[in-house]
């Protein structure tokens, strides 16, 4: 039995006013992604508790199977995971978003947007690659990571320091949401720094020449120390593989044992795909992400997000289905969301998100149930799991 889990970040939102009040689930034409819903299992689940700081590595591991009250993580260290980055035991790792700030009518300056989803992908790679280099010192290294977020390793760094996520932040005073507490003064350093830098770089200077707005500094947030889980292979008795750009995810799979399969981060759906469907003549699990919608919501662009998601069900969802049925094996796919992103509040949420499980046996059937899949009838399905670290093991089971 082949199982594969894709994982579509960025596909679920709430209702969205612009878009008469529907998600962007909901107006996106998505045939395959119907087809499973309608024939096969169509649920809603929560991946996150309620009071959570939303990451999407939580959402990652628990549809992995690991309880995130077990087995709590943060987004640095899977980071640091997912680019071959060593932590020793007292390192801690952080995420680092670039944000824009805006002085107010009233002086205050505010956080106007907290990561670089808006700019163009050559740019974002372009300014962290060059703060990477321009803001090390000693104790302190920088890693371009993912749609031009960064990694920070602070060796030997104080994992009582607090940080605030970006995202929480949007049109808020960021005066007294800097880094706080023992050894803060690091981190603040650190983003005073990267001020000047941006301030003085070819891609800001170039930006603000032609009135398009630029980043103005770093924000390091979310930081953890080493993290050790226990094996999938050894909780279900199954060797896989993860394919995935994004370091987070790719390091997820790889603290849970799974085999990374090299994906350049500009890689499009079809080399996505075809990695995937290689990759599975080696293992029976998979683990596959795709996160164009996901940009489109910290963008806070809804229509440019339901264009992501019908690239997203047509380019990834109906070859992986093609590919899958020409095995001639049986199989089982997951498509779901590690979590929520809104494309209004362009932050992530810990709203439940929908699923939908198709198997080899659900073509056989010759008429499916009358929905889609989206939200409202993930929620109109009557399948709830409060706990989206059951699901692989329904998934797994022989």
């Amino acid at each position: 039995m082949k199982v594969v889990v894709l994982l579509g970040e960025g596909i679920s939102d709430e209702p969205v006013s612009g878009l008469g009040g529907k998600t962007p689930l909901e107006v996106a034409e998505t045939p395959n992604l119907d087809h499973m819903a309608s024939r096969g299992l169509l649920g809603l689940t929560r991946v996150e508790a309620r009071n959570a700081i939303a990451c999407a590595g939580a959402g990652v591991l628990a549809i992995l199977g690991y309880d995130p009250a077990r087995h709590p993580s943060s987004c640095g260290p899977l980071d640091a995971a997912g680019l071959g980055v060593t932590l020793g035991p007292q390192d801690l790792a952080l995420r680092v978003d670039l944000v824009r700030l805006e002085t107010n009518e009233a002086g205050v300056e505010v956080l106007r947007q907290a990561t670089a989803a808006w700019l163009p992908d050559s740019e974002a790679r372009t300014l962290a690659a060059d703060l990477a280099s321009g803001l090390a010192q000693e104790g302190l290294e920088l890693y371009p990571g993912h749609a031009g977020r960064l990694l920070l390793v602070w060796r030997q760094g104080d994992a009582a320091v607090r940080t605030t996520p970006p995202h929480l932040l949007f049109d808020k005073p960021v005066a007294d949401r800097l880094p706080t507490g023992p050894r803060a003064d690091v981190l603040r350093d650190l983003i005073t720094r990267s001020r000047a830098l941006l301030a003085s770089h070819p891609v800001c200077l170039a930006r603000r020449t032609v009135g398009d707005v630029a980043p103005t500094e770093v924000w390091p947030w979310d930081a953890g120390g080493p993290l050790r889980l226990p094996p999938l292979r050894e909780r279900h008795d199954v060797a896989g593989a993860v394919v995935a750009a994004d370091p987070l995810v790719r390091g997820a799979g790889r603290l849970v044992g799974l085999r990374v399969v090299d994906l350049a981060p500009d890689a499009g759906a079809a080399a996505l795909v075809e990695t995937a469907l290689r990759g599975l003549a080696d293992v029976d699990f998979l683990l596959l992400h795709e996160g164009s919608a996901a940009a489109a919501s910290l963008a806070g662009d809804a229509p440019r997000k339901v264009g992501a998601i019908e690239r997203f069900d047509a380019e990834v969802v109906g070859p992986l289905l093609a590919g899958l049925r020409a095995t001639g094996e049986p199989w089982r796919l997951l498509v779901m969301p590690p979590q929520e992103l809104t494309s209004t509040g362009r932050a992530p949420t810990t709203e439940p998100v929908p699923f939908t499980v198709y198997v080899s046996g659900d073509d056989a059937k010759t008429a499916g149930a009358a929905r889609r899949f989206h939200e409202r009838d993930a929620r109109d399905s009557g399948i709830f799991l409060p706990e989206a670290h059951g699901l692989m093991e329904r998934l797994l089971r022989r």
